[in-house]
């Protein structure tokens, strides 16, 4: 990991010569800048947790976003539903608000992480995740964990890839 984020360094060093010296600026220089700034880390979604969480909802590199383990939450109090089925809601919601913060949505999803305190819910929770995701569906895992923090009955995370225009090639 280190190379890549020294490579960032150099890459950005380089590019601030060159634009700060008044030099023509060739295609590859602005391309070296873009793609520098598209690797920036931004944090996503803050709003979603309480001050002073130790965590980062979501975490946007590049073209890709990363969604940390939501539970389902109200955004606005922090507390918990005592509906299962609208805790299952809350939790994909929270997943989008994320999502919408970087500029995606749930179409951008490639991948899928549900963790489940009781896999008996396995087909309510697929009753609400098919309004949330169409085909191509994502790829996704779903496991039976014993216990989430906050006594949630359900996590989802879930990694999401910017679609970039293929110009025909």
């Amino acid at each position: 990991m280190k190379p890549l984020y020294i490579g960032m360094l150099f890459s950005g060093a380089l590019l601030a010569l060159a634009l700060g010296s008044g030099l023509p600026q060739s295609d590859s220089t602005v391309q070296a800048a873009s793609q520098a700034e598209s690797q920036r880390k931004r944090i996503l979604g803050q709003d979603l947790v309480p001050t002073g969480t130790l965590y980062s909802p979501g975490v946007s590199v590049g073209h890709t976003i990363y969604v940390a383990g939501l539970q389902g939450t109200d955004p606005r109090t922090h507390k918990l539903p005592q509906a299962f089925d609208q805790e299952v809601r809350n939790a994909l919601n929270n997943v989008g608000e994320v999502l919408k913060d970087g500029g995606m949505g749930y179409d951008d999803v490639v991948s899928v992480q549900i963790f489940l305190i009781d896999i008996s819910q396995f087909q309510a929770v697929n009753e609400i995740y098919k309004e949330y995701f169409k085909a191509p569906l994502p790829a996704r895992s779903t496991v039976q964990v014993s216990k989430l923090s906050l006594g949630s009955r359900i996590e989802i995370s879930a990694v999401a890839q910017r679609q970039i225009p293929d110009h025909g090639r």
